[in-house]
């Protein structure tokens, strides 16, 4: 099954602050949703990884069947073109780390990634 990386948010390095970017990724994924709708012929929107020499890292990517969704991939890359240019991405996780005082626990991060990623197997 083809894939096509549409991006990544501007936030966070890997590896060790990996949790937060998968969060944002994640976040990033549901505006995308919100704004694109649900792909094409059996296109999916999600998280894909990628092999590198010095780590993996991730970024969100259109998977699809068939012809490769132009139209849909463009207009994915616009939206998260839109909300990296209106999001202080820095900002929040500045406040997250403030207000969930998460300096010290990844724990609390991977429990939010798990509930989002259980939300969206329901939809």
């Amino acid at each position: 099954m083809p894939w096509e990386s549409i991006g990544s948010v501007d936030t966070g390095e890997m590896p060790h602050e990996r949790d937060w970017i998968l969060f944002c990724l994640e976040w990033a994924k549901r505006y995308i949703i919100f704004t694109c709708g649900d792909g094409p012929n059996e296109a999916k929107l999600d998280i894909m990884w990628h092999e590198y020499e010095i780590g993996d890292y991730p970024s969100l990517g259109v998977w699809y069947e068939d012809d490769e969704p132009c139209e849909y991939l463009n207009a994915c890359e616009t939206s998260l073109d839109a909300l990296n240019q209106a999001v202080s991405w820095l900002d929040l996780k500045e406040h997250a780390k403030e207000v969930q005082n998460l300096d010290n626990s990844e724990d609390e991060w991977d429990e939010d990634i798990e509930e989002i990623e259980d939300e969206d197997e329901e939809l």
